[in-house]
């Protein structure tokens, strides 16, 4: 996985390599398809951690920008958990998420940020016994400044980035 692989879900992602899956439409009442917004690109960085582990599927079902927008999520983390962020992308796409028209999983956040709308920042080195807040912020520092970076080159001008360190 060098850099990018992408699942599509439905409405297509563009350029890109994966294997390509047929989602729901979402119906309201009367069994009438209502008219879907367009999907916004999300960014969740340390996807494979415990907090963007927990955090995509409640962004998948609508917990994070409302029940009726569409979301194509970009998985973010280091190269060693890619075998974790296959899983989740996969687990993602069993739950059938009536909102999820796409998964990409990246190893490079100069890929991740292209086109992203939301940025959740939660990716980070853990801290370790005995050591002090400011001891792993120090470490963490270098990490944000490149997602950073990578944001402001190449995500959307009105993006919005939540950071939790």
């Amino acid at each position: 996985m060098a850099g990018k692989t992408v699942i599509s879900l439905g409405l297509g992602l563009g350029a890109g390599f994966g294997v390509g899956f047929a989602a729901g439409a979402w119906f309201g009442g009367m069994g009438m398809q209502k008219p879907r917004k367009p999907p916004l690109r999300v960014l969740i960085t340390g996807a494979a951690g415990q907090i963007g582990y927990a955090l995509c599927p409640m962004v998948a079902a609508g917990r994070m920008l409302g029940p009726d927008q569409p979301v194509i999520l970009h998985l973010l983390d280091i190269e060693p958990a890619k075998g974790t962020l296959e899983g989740l992308c996969m687990e993602l796409i069993d739950a059938a998420y009536p909102l999820l028209v796409g998964v990409a999983l990246f190893t490079s956040a100069a890929e991740a940020a292209k086109g992203v709308d939301v940025a959740v920042m939660v990716g980070g080195v853990p801290r370790k016994a005995g050591e002090e807040r400011k001891d792993v912020m120090a470490k963490n520092v270098s990490i944000y400044k490149e997602q950073a970076s990578a944001l402001a080159n190449a995500a959307s001008p009105n993006v919005k980035v939540v950071v939790v360190a």
